[in-house]
């Protein structure tokens, strides 16, 4: 006689599992679709798999022929969680342009040339990726966003802006993704960076564009990271004052309530007359800012200021402030701190391939981590968030490996 398990034990087990492995197992009977699919689940799912973030490195398939324009672009997913790395995914973006052409070469023209993370740390495991097409002199033609799902290899193509006669790509326009708690909706963030500064949001669950209402945010603001860190609801990136470029802060968005806020930052990172080289990034759940003054760089060794901002979550400044947690010594060149591990070894980028080490903040010490070609990297966490359970399955591009 077969033994049957009793629900909780089943539902346990399948916790255990990848999330590729319980996609799968969607298939097996109506009971575990009927499981797996719950919203229960999901949220159970995704609050223990953000106990144990991994990276995702972005590579081109031909790193070295850029310029050759390959009739698609593949970003291949390593797990960096120990020293192997192992190839989980893959994101293929079709070539075929929207705009109206009369020829081939005018077709390859617009084919995609280099891909981008819009956030430098996953939401419920979901990216945000920005894919440049076409090269003119130098510049970008145009570019496509999609929100992808590395575990259930989903990808959703986010819908041009409905503001026309403006340029739709870098460097002109910024681009940045997060997540509202409280409607517990997808959205994205297109600022317009000119005279006159322009924000827009898009919402997943509305699938449309629209102008921010009553934006606070000043045209003389120059956005100074290309990707946005999100962090409890809140998406971070840093920023000077056009005319006192010396003069750092970081600006908060809540993807909530669609408000922006500057945020004051430590001392070290506006003091006196010389810039700062600085980079957002997430340590053990918290926002952590890096500082390497632009004096130290000829210097044998590097130093890398490490403060994390701690308090309550949301944008009000006055129950947050900025904790000083280490210095991070390396002789060579600046690397820039970029994510951190679930052992909590942070993961520190260089200019060059063979310059990439990971620290270890308890035992001081540094390794070197032999990765090339990499064109972005990104805290990630597992996640069984569909897209065709948000919006329903006919603009959602599933990708079978």
């Amino acid at each position: 006689m077969a033994t049957v398990l009793p629900p909780e034990i089943e539902t346990e087990i399948l916790l255990c599992l990848p999330a590729k492995s319980l996609q799968r197992f969607t298939a097996v009977c109506r009971l575990w679709h009927s499981v797996i699919t719950s919203s229960t689940f999901i949220a159970t799912f995704n609050h223990r798999a953000s106990l144990h973030p991994q990276l995702l490195l972005l590579k081109h398939p031909y790193p070295h022929l850029h310029r050759l324009l390959s009739p698609s672009l593949t970003t291949i997913h390593f797990s960096l969680s120990s020293d192997s790395f192992l190839e989980l995914t893959s994101l293929k973006v079709p070539h075929k342009s929207h705009h109206p052409v009369d020829d081939d070469d005018d077709n390859d023209r617009m084919r995609p040339t280099r891909v981008e993370l819009v956030t430098s740390n996953s939401i419920n495991g979901i990216l945000c990726v920005l894919v440049h097409k076409g090269l003119s002199e130098g510049m970008v033609i145009d570019c496509d966003l999609f929100l992808w799902n590395p575990s259930t290899s989903e990808s959703l193509k986010v819908p041009s802006s409905t503001i026309t006669g403006l340029f739709s790509g870098p460097p002109m326009v910024k681009f940045y993704c997060g997540f509202g708690f409280g409607d517990g909706d997808y959205k994205v963030i297109r600022v317009l960076d000119s005279v006159q500064l322009i924000a827009e949001v898009y919402s997943l669950r509305e699938n449309c564009w629209r102008k921010i209402s009553g934006s606070d945010i000043s045209s003389n603001i120059l956005w100074a990271s290309s990707t946005c860190t999100f962090v409890d609801g809140v998406g971070y990136w840093g920023a000077y004052r056009r005319e006192r470029k010396d003069k750092f802060f970081v600006l908060g968005f809540d993807f909530e309530t669609e408000r922006f806020e500057k945020i004051k930052t430590p001392i070290e990172c506006v003091d006196g007359d010389e810039m700062r080289y600085h980079s957002l990034w997430v340590y053990r759940g918290m926002l952590a800012i890096s500082v390497l003054r632009f004096g130290e760089f000829e210097s044998r060794v590097t130093r890398h200021y490490i403060w994390v901002m701690m308090g309550d979550e949301g944008l009000d400044d006055k129950h947050k402030n900025w904790c000083r947690l280490f210095n991070i010594d390396l002789e060579g060149g600046p690397r820039k701190p970029m994510a951190t591990l679930g052992n909590g070894e942070v993961l520190l980028l260089g200019e060059d391939d063979g310059e990439h080490a990971l620290y270890d903040p308890e035992s001081e010490q540094v390794r070197r981590v032999d990765v090339f070609d990499v064109d972005a990297v990104a805290s990630y966490v597992e996640s069984l968030v569909s897209f065709g359970m948000l919006i329903g399955t006919a603009e959602v591009a599933v990708s079978l490996d």
